[in-house]
């Protein structure tokens, strides 16, 4: 398998979804922010936001790509920090306690 792991790591993106599509194979690339942020498509439907961020700053966003026509969407924060908001789910949303959410967290669950 080692010839074969050479190919697929040496070719080209591009040349795979070209060899995928012209088999029929539903195929697409995967995009890291950058490439997301290059794709014309993107930019001429300006889903580029920029959020606050707890630890990083602002950040790169990518808006929801669906626009209503009587709603205007709002935008507030970027995604939480691991965690942030795990006192908040077991204690307001499953009613624990805060001293059975500290025993998770003393034996390494949380």
């Amino acid at each position: 398998l080692p010839i074969l792991e050479d190919m697929l790591c040496s070719m080209p993106r591009a040349d795979w979804l070209e060899r995928l599509e012209a088999v029929g194979v539903p195929c697409g690339p995967i995009n890291d922010l950058e490439q997301l942020f290059d794709d014309p498509h993107v930019q001429s439907r300006e889903r580029r936001i920029e959020l606050p961020h707890s630890l990083a700053g602002t950040v790169p966003q990518v808006a929801n790509p669906i626009r209503y026509s009587d709603a205007d969407l709002s935008y507030t924060h970027a995604a939480p920090t691991l965690g942030q908001h795990t006192d908040e789910v077991l204690g307001e949303l499953l009613a624990m306690s805060k001293e059975d959410i500290a025993s998770l967290r003393d034996h390494g669950i949380i």
